[in-house]
């Protein structure tokens, strides 16, 4: 099973994609960590190749501004705050926080579309955030597996 680029995963959630999920790996700096939830917080799990948890499934949906991550786990949506924390949270729909898009077209690179210019990142130490995007910095791409 390999690792496809998020592009090419996109897609309105349906009930059956919605039971199964996916895993949102981490960028080659990052290799075998995923993103996780114990709602609200937020964090790069770094066994995801061995063990799978119901806390690593997201889906990706398309909306009319941006992508809601949604989690499966309690259906929280991937946030983002001013401070550059990262949280779930389970009223999402009227919220642009809680909405993300490629940065500057380059899929794997996830903007927060209220807090543009901002990409979601993480650290080997488990910690998930928002920083200044750049393409240079391999922590912040992210990958959906098929």
């Amino acid at each position: 099973m390999g690792i496809t680029v998020v592009a090419a995963m996109l897609s309105i959630a349906t009930p059956a994609s919605a039971q199964a999920g996916r895993l949102f790996n981490a960028g080659p700096q990052m290799n075998g960590y995923c993103l996780a939830t114990h709602e609200p917080h937020v964090f790069a799990y770094s066994k995801c190749r061995t063990e799978k948890y119901v806390d690593q499934s997201w889906d990706v949906v398309q909306w009319s501004n941006g992508y809601r991550i949604q989690s499966l786990y309690l259906q929280g949506c991937l946030t983002a705050r001013g401070d550059g924390s990262v949280f779930t949270y389970t009223w999402c729909e009227n919220y642009t926080d809680a909405r993300w898009r490629p940065y500057q077209g380059q899929w794997g690179m996830w903007e927060n579309v209220y807090y543009a210019g901002y990409c979601l990142a993480a650290h080997p130490n488990g910690r998930v955030f928002v920083s200044q995007c750049n393409k240079d910095y391999s922590d912040q791409y992210w990958f959906i597996n098929s």
